[in-house]
């Protein structure tokens, strides 16, 4: 089990986040509830005024309401770190899911919290920093600030180049806010102490800090590999001797290219506003999850919202509802078809996954076996058995009294598997498996190679600054070849349902080098 402790100065630190200066820093909710606007003088005499308040109302109240929770999170995870700091360790145990995916059991404070719940833990043991951990330690900060889309040596660079400005917020982080601008402000932070401790006694210094990779587009690296995707695989680094790719500005670069040749009035809009990768990454990021197109609507909302409240000035037509609502839908067709253009094999595989579901939920619906006996099960490449089950269900209400008339609902099994959900969630489950498993493998290579230390999150995988060259290079990149040489991930799935499933032709598959990824400096980074 990793081990972790609390940090006392980012700790202290947080604390004067929240308390002194108020929150709103990355993750971190605003400390005091957003006030509601000034009521306007002529409110009970214009109706457009009255309208537009009451709609502004209506938006604040919408935030305050999911702000709320995570200004829980923030008093809780800080409740807690104030218990766990006097101890010299503190273990999380993991449970692990239907997929086998790893969750931590504790709540808020763990490996898997936002930026200032990470920033809060480190490793118990401290290691030393030689020429190659150092570098890996200036990667973490270079990626903590934002600057990771470029080569690793560019980002040393220009940790080099701004150590006067890591060392100040180091030294007064209370004065000096440019960590602050940090995109995960908080990990910058704690980068900025290890740095300053690293510095002033490089010999003697023990780092315990948790330096993470993370991998491109997890979901569409898999889909890449299972079907030996080379285009997919450019798109997400699986290819070596190339510049980092980038898919979220990929499609982004596909969306104006739609918009500048669209020459509409709406185009020229959505020009003007932007469209940037935050545009158009939780979009993408859904894609290998089965996200349909509902799911690209509502991130492209999202998305707007997210940028208006960076301070973006709002074009006139956004203050118009149902204008906003048309040319949202505008762009989030075009986003939709940026992906599709971009992840064709990811698309064929996970059409085929979800036939496969649905004709064997079909067929399983038939056979008069108890319901729970009918779920879905498949083995991946390292024998874990996940089990796909969705259970067709029915509401039923109730009219009752307590304190009042009070209608209740409640769900009663139907007794037979919903063909749509099983449909529906096969490829999710299926690539969410598959990247459990790498992060499987990756840890008991690990283990093998003397490794003991992780900082896990799904498709971010984190160990010592003196370790990562050796995790990447032996653990985490063999773990991912060996699961796509050795097997043949979607055939299997295919052969293993082919009696209660219609025969379905496999989808074909491409020409990638699997070997490649061995070299892929960005594969994860």
């Amino acid at each position: 089990v990793p081990s972790h402790d609390t940090r006392k100065n980012m700790l202290e630190a947080q604390r004067w986040a929240w308390h002194v200066y108020g929150g709103n820093i990355g993750s971190m909710e605003k400390a005091d509830e957003e006030p509601l606007p000034p009521l306007p003088h002529d409110y009970e005499t214009n109706k457009e005024v009255k309208k537009a308040h009451n709609r502004a109302c209506f938006e604040v109240h919408d935030r305050r309401r999911r702000a709320k929770s995570k200004r829980i999170a923030v008093l809780f995870t800080h409740a807690i770190a104030d218990e766990m700091v006097v101890y010299d360790r503190i273990f999380f145990p993991h449970n692990l899911d239907s997929r086998g995916r790893a969750y931590p059991i504790p709540a808020f404070l763990n490996p898997q919290g936002p930026d200032f719940t990470k920033a809060l833990l480190e490793f118990a043991e401290g290691k030393p920093v030689d020429a190659d951990a150092s570098r890996w330690l200036a990667i973490a900060g270079a990626n903590a600030y934002g600057y990771d889309k470029v080569s690793l040596a560019e980002r040393i660079d220009w940790v080099c180049e701004n150590t006067d400005m890591i060392l100040s917020c180091a030294k007064d982080y209370q004065t000096d806010h440019r960590w602050m601008q940090a995109s995960e402000p908080f990990q910058f932070l704690r980068f900025c102490f290890e740095w300053e401790g690293y510095l002033a006694n490089p010999d003697e210094f023990l780092s315990h800090m948790v330096i993470p990779v993370d991998a491109t587009c997890s979901g569409l690296q898999h889909y890449a590999g299972a079907m030996r995707d080379e285009v997919g695989g450019r798109a997400v680094n699986l290819i070596p001797g190339l510049p980092r790719q980038d898919i979220y500005g990929d499609v982004a670069h596909k969306v104006i290219e739609y918009l500048m040749e669209d020459c509409s009035v709406e185009a020229h809009g959505w020009i003007k506003f932007g469209i940037d990768r935050k545009m158009t990454k939780r979009q993408v990021m859904v894609v290998p999850y089965a996200g349909k197109f509902s799911s690209c609507l509502a991130y492209t909302r999202e998305a707007v919202t997210d940028k208006l409240s960076t301070g973006v000035e709002k074009p006139q037509w956004m203050h118009d509802p149902k204008e906003f609502n048309e040319r949202t839908i505008y762009l989030a067709k075009l986003i939709w078809r940026a992906i599709d253009e971009t992840v064709v094999r990811a698309n064929d595989a996970m059409l085929f996954l979800s036939r496969i579901a649905g004709e064997y939920s079909k067929a399983a619906n038939a056979d008069g076996r108890p319901i729970y006996d009918r779920k879905m099960t498949w083995l991946t490449p390292d024998g874990f058995e996940v089990v796909h089950f969705r259970e067709d269900e029915e509401m039923h209400r109730v009219k009752t009294t307590f304190e009042g008339s009070v209608l209740l609902s409640y769900y009663r099994s139907k007794g037979k598997l919903a063909v749509k959900d099983m449909s529906l969630a096969c490829a999710p489950n299926f690539v969410h498996a598959l990247d459990a498993t790498h992060l499987r493998m990756s840890v008991n290579k690990a283990l093998d190679v003397g490794i003991t230390d992780f900082g896990m999150v799904h498709d971010s995988f984190g160990t010592h600054a003196a370790t990562m060259s050796k995790f990447l290079q032996e653990c985490i990149k063999p773990a991912f070849v060996q699961m796509y040489a050795e097997h043949d991930v979607i055939g299997e799935f295919a052969e293993r349902f082919k009696d209660q499933s219609i025969s379905l032709e496999k989808p074909q598959t491409g020409t990638l080098d699997l070997q490649g990824i061995l070299s892929s400096e960005f594969f994860f980074s």
